[in-house]
Protein backbone atom coordinates (compact mmCIF):
# COMPACT_ATOMS: atom_id res chain seq x y z
CA UNK A 1 0.00 0.00 0.00
CA UNK A 2 2.82 2.39 0.82
CA UNK A 3 5.33 1.24 -1.82
CA UNK A 4 5.12 4.68 -3.49
CA UNK A 5 7.04 6.15 -0.55
CA UNK A 6 9.82 3.60 -0.83
CA UNK A 7 10.06 4.19 -4.59
CA UNK A 8 10.23 7.96 -4.19
CA UNK A 9 12.92 7.67 -1.51
CA UNK A 10 15.03 5.40 -3.76
CA UNK A 11 14.80 8.12 -6.43
CA UNK A 12 16.23 10.66 -3.99
CA UNK A 13 13.13 12.79 -3.55
CA UNK A 14 13.24 13.51 0.18
CA UNK A 15 14.90 16.90 0.69
CA UNK A 16 13.17 18.20 3.79
CA UNK A 17 14.31 17.68 7.37
CA UNK A 18 13.35 18.37 10.94
CA UNK A 19 16.64 19.57 12.40
CA UNK A 20 16.53 18.91 16.13
CA UNK A 21 19.98 20.39 16.69
CA UNK A 22 19.08 23.81 15.31
CA UNK A 23 15.39 23.38 16.24
CA UNK A 24 14.18 24.12 12.73
CA UNK A 25 11.71 22.57 10.30
CA UNK A 26 13.00 22.78 6.72
CA UNK A 27 10.46 22.01 4.00
CA UNK A 28 12.10 22.03 0.56
CA UNK A 29 11.01 21.60 -3.02
CA UNK A 30 12.07 18.43 -4.84
CA UNK A 31 14.74 20.16 -6.97
CA UNK A 32 16.19 22.29 -4.14
CA UNK A 33 18.71 24.00 -4.33
CA UNK A 34 18.43 24.43 -8.10
CA UNK A 35 17.58 27.79 -9.60
CA UNK A 36 13.96 28.74 -9.00
CA UNK A 37 13.39 26.29 -6.16
CA UNK A 38 12.46 27.30 -2.63
CA UNK A 39 12.21 26.27 0.99
CA UNK A 40 10.34 27.13 4.17
CA UNK A 41 12.48 27.30 7.31
CA UNK A 42 10.33 27.43 10.45
CA UNK A 43 11.82 28.21 13.84
CA UNK A 44 10.62 30.03 16.93
CA UNK A 45 8.05 32.65 15.92
CA UNK A 46 9.11 33.07 12.29
CA UNK A 47 8.87 31.43 8.89
CA UNK A 48 11.74 32.10 6.50
CA UNK A 49 10.91 31.79 2.80
CA UNK A 50 14.05 31.27 0.70
CA UNK A 51 14.06 31.20 -3.10
CA UNK A 52 17.14 30.24 -5.13
CA UNK A 53 17.93 32.78 -7.86
CA UNK A 54 20.84 32.99 -10.27
CA UNK A 55 22.39 35.81 -8.29
CA UNK A 56 21.89 34.11 -4.92
CA UNK A 57 19.24 33.38 -2.32
CA UNK A 58 16.30 35.75 -1.87
CA UNK A 59 15.14 35.47 1.74
CA UNK A 60 11.94 36.75 3.31
CA UNK A 61 11.24 36.63 7.05
CA UNK A 62 7.55 36.22 7.90
CA UNK A 63 6.32 36.43 11.52
CA UNK A 64 4.01 33.49 12.21
CA UNK A 65 1.64 35.97 13.87
CA UNK A 66 1.04 37.52 10.41
CA UNK A 67 -0.09 34.24 8.82
CA UNK A 68 -3.87 34.14 8.63
CA UNK A 69 -4.47 31.14 6.35
CA UNK A 70 -2.51 27.87 6.04
CA UNK A 71 -3.51 25.04 3.69
CA UNK A 72 -1.84 21.65 3.25
CA UNK A 73 -3.01 20.00 0.03
CA UNK A 74 -2.18 16.62 -1.51
CA UNK A 75 -2.98 14.92 -4.81
CA UNK A 76 -3.86 11.31 -5.52
CA UNK A 77 -0.27 10.89 -6.75
CA UNK A 78 1.02 11.87 -3.28
CA UNK A 79 2.61 15.14 -4.23
CA UNK A 80 1.42 18.19 -2.36
CA UNK A 81 1.63 21.88 -1.61
CA UNK A 82 1.75 23.99 1.53
CA UNK A 83 0.18 27.42 1.08
CA UNK A 84 0.83 30.31 3.47
CA UNK A 85 -1.35 33.44 3.21
CA UNK A 86 -1.24 36.85 4.82
CA UNK A 87 -2.93 40.22 4.35
CA UNK A 88 -0.45 42.81 5.63
CA UNK A 89 0.53 45.22 4.20
CA UNK A 90 -1.54 43.65 1.39
CA UNK A 91 -2.77 40.19 0.49
CA UNK A 92 0.04 37.73 -0.26
CA UNK A 93 0.55 33.99 -0.79
CA UNK A 94 3.71 31.88 -0.46
CA UNK A 95 3.28 28.38 -1.94
CA UNK A 96 5.71 25.47 -1.78
CA UNK A 97 5.33 22.08 -3.48
CA UNK A 98 6.76 18.81 -2.16
CA UNK A 99 6.94 15.10 -2.98
CA UNK A 100 7.27 11.72 -1.34
CA UNK A 101 7.93 11.35 2.36
CA UNK A 102 8.29 15.13 2.63
CA UNK A 103 4.57 15.00 3.41
CA UNK A 104 5.51 14.21 7.02
CA UNK A 105 7.71 17.29 7.30
CA UNK A 106 4.94 19.34 5.67
CA UNK A 107 2.54 17.94 8.29
CA UNK A 108 4.99 18.94 11.05
CA UNK A 109 5.25 22.48 9.61
CA UNK A 110 1.45 22.74 9.43
CA UNK A 111 1.05 21.43 12.99
CA UNK A 112 3.71 23.76 14.36
CA UNK A 113 2.14 26.89 12.86
CA UNK A 114 -1.37 25.90 13.97
CA UNK A 115 -0.08 25.27 17.51
CA UNK A 116 1.72 28.62 17.56
CA UNK A 117 -1.47 30.44 16.61
CA UNK A 118 -3.94 28.52 18.77
CA UNK A 119 -3.98 31.11 21.57
CA UNK A 120 -4.92 34.00 19.26
CA UNK A 121 -8.68 34.03 19.82
CA UNK A 122 -9.14 37.55 18.39
CA UNK A 123 -7.45 36.83 15.04
CA UNK A 124 -7.80 33.04 14.66
CA UNK A 125 -5.84 31.18 12.03
CA UNK A 126 -7.84 29.61 9.21
CA UNK A 127 -6.36 26.16 8.64
CA UNK A 128 -7.17 23.36 6.20
CA UNK A 129 -5.41 20.02 5.78
CA UNK A 130 -5.94 17.28 3.21
CA UNK A 131 -7.46 14.08 4.66
CA UNK A 132 -4.74 12.06 2.88
CA UNK A 133 -2.01 13.88 4.84
CA UNK A 134 -3.78 13.06 8.12
CA UNK A 135 -4.19 9.43 7.04
CA UNK A 136 -0.52 8.99 6.11
CA UNK A 137 0.60 10.58 9.39
CA UNK A 138 -1.68 8.21 11.30
CA UNK A 139 -0.22 5.21 9.47
CA UNK A 140 3.28 6.40 10.39
CA UNK A 141 2.34 6.85 14.05
CA UNK A 142 0.74 3.41 14.19
CA UNK A 143 3.79 1.67 12.69
CA UNK A 144 2.12 0.53 9.49
CA UNK A 145 5.05 1.26 7.14
CA UNK A 146 7.27 -1.69 6.26
CA UNK A 147 10.84 -1.84 7.53
CA UNK A 148 12.37 -1.28 4.08
CA UNK A 149 10.53 2.02 3.69
CA UNK A 150 11.49 3.15 7.20
CA UNK A 151 15.14 2.21 6.63
CA UNK A 152 15.21 4.16 3.36
CA UNK A 153 13.78 7.16 5.19
CA UNK A 154 16.54 6.92 7.80
CA UNK A 155 19.25 6.65 5.11
CA UNK A 156 17.92 9.83 3.52
CA UNK A 157 18.12 11.74 6.81
CA UNK A 158 14.39 12.01 7.29
CA UNK A 159 15.03 12.79 10.94
CA UNK A 160 11.43 12.75 12.15
CA UNK A 161 11.88 9.00 12.65
CA UNK A 162 14.48 9.50 15.37
CA UNK A 163 13.69 9.82 19.10
CA UNK A 164 12.82 13.41 20.00
CA UNK A 165 13.64 15.07 23.33
CA UNK A 166 10.52 16.39 25.04
CA UNK A 167 12.18 19.77 25.66
CA UNK A 168 12.45 20.63 21.94
CA UNK A 169 9.81 23.28 21.12
CA UNK A 170 9.43 22.02 17.54
CA UNK A 171 6.89 19.17 17.38
CA UNK A 172 7.94 16.95 14.42
CA UNK A 173 5.85 13.85 13.73
CA UNK A 174 3.81 14.62 16.85
CA UNK A 175 0.46 16.24 17.13
CA UNK A 176 0.39 19.75 18.54
CA UNK A 177 0.31 19.76 22.34
CA UNK A 178 -3.23 19.82 23.71
CA UNK A 179 -3.68 23.09 25.61
CA UNK A 180 -4.03 22.79 29.37
CA UNK A 181 -6.46 24.90 31.34
CA UNK A 182 -4.94 28.01 32.89
CA UNK A 183 -6.27 30.57 35.37
CA UNK A 184 -6.44 33.26 32.67
CA UNK A 185 -8.67 31.25 30.31
CA UNK A 186 -12.24 30.15 30.91
CA UNK A 187 -13.44 26.62 30.22
CA UNK A 188 -15.32 28.01 27.21
CA UNK A 189 -12.08 29.47 25.82
CA UNK A 190 -10.29 26.15 26.29
CA UNK A 191 -13.10 24.28 24.55
CA UNK A 192 -13.00 26.76 21.67
CA UNK A 193 -9.26 26.19 21.28
CA UNK A 194 -9.73 22.42 21.35
CA UNK A 195 -12.54 22.63 18.77
CA UNK A 196 -10.27 24.62 16.47
CA UNK A 197 -7.52 21.99 16.81
CA UNK A 198 -9.84 19.11 15.94
CA UNK A 199 -11.40 21.06 13.03
CA UNK A 200 -7.94 21.68 11.55
CA UNK A 201 -6.80 18.08 11.94
CA UNK A 202 -4.18 18.73 14.61
CA UNK A 203 -5.83 16.49 17.23
CA UNK A 204 -8.26 13.62 16.77
CA UNK A 205 -11.95 13.66 17.75
CA UNK A 206 -11.16 11.09 20.46
CA UNK A 207 -8.52 13.40 21.96
CA UNK A 208 -11.00 16.28 21.82
CA UNK A 209 -13.63 14.28 23.71
CA UNK A 210 -11.10 13.18 26.34
CA UNK A 211 -9.92 16.74 26.99
CA UNK A 212 -13.49 18.05 26.99
CA UNK A 213 -14.44 15.58 29.69
CA UNK A 214 -11.39 16.61 31.71
CA UNK A 215 -12.25 20.32 31.44
CA UNK A 216 -15.86 19.72 32.38
CA UNK A 217 -14.87 17.54 35.30
CA UNK A 218 -16.43 14.41 33.85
Amino acid sequence: MFSFLSNLIHMGYPKSVIDLESQKIKLRQQNYPKNGSGEFVISGDTLEYNVIKRHGVVAEIIPISQIYIIELEMTAHHSGSLYIYGERPKFWCRPLTFNGSDVFVAHAAYTYIVAKRQDDLHNPLKAKIAPLAIELKRHLDEGEFDEETLENMRKNNVSFLEPKPRTIPVTPAQEAPIPQASPTLSVADELLKLKNLVDTGVITPAEFEREKRRLLGG
